[in-house]
């Protein structure tokens, strides 16, 4: 996504449309939902509700051709999360 570095995860997750890797690696290996996995989970989901709903309207969440392999178009993601971290 050529993001700055300090860019946070939770406009990268809602650029990429993925759930949290942690939930990727419980459902991957079958792992149980232990208390601390549901506080993470709340705690990320509480993270993301705190995007503005404006950052659906930038030019990356509307348009996502920059997606496609090879896409040039890394103006997209900047312009997207600029502001908005």
């Amino acid at each position: 996504m050529r993001l700055h570095y300090k860019t946070r995860s939770r406009f990268v997750y809602q650029l990429a449309d993925n759930d949290f890797f942690v939930k990727e690696l419980m459902a991957k290996y079958s792992l149980p939902d232990t208390e601390m996995s549901n506080k993470f989970s709340a705690q990320m989901v509480g993270k993301i509700n705190e995007i503005e709903p404006l950052f659906d309207e930038t030019p990356a969440m509307k348009d996502p051709s920059w997606k496609l392999i090879n896409c040039k178009e890394i103006m997209f993601t900047r312009h997207s999360v600029h502001g908005f971290h």
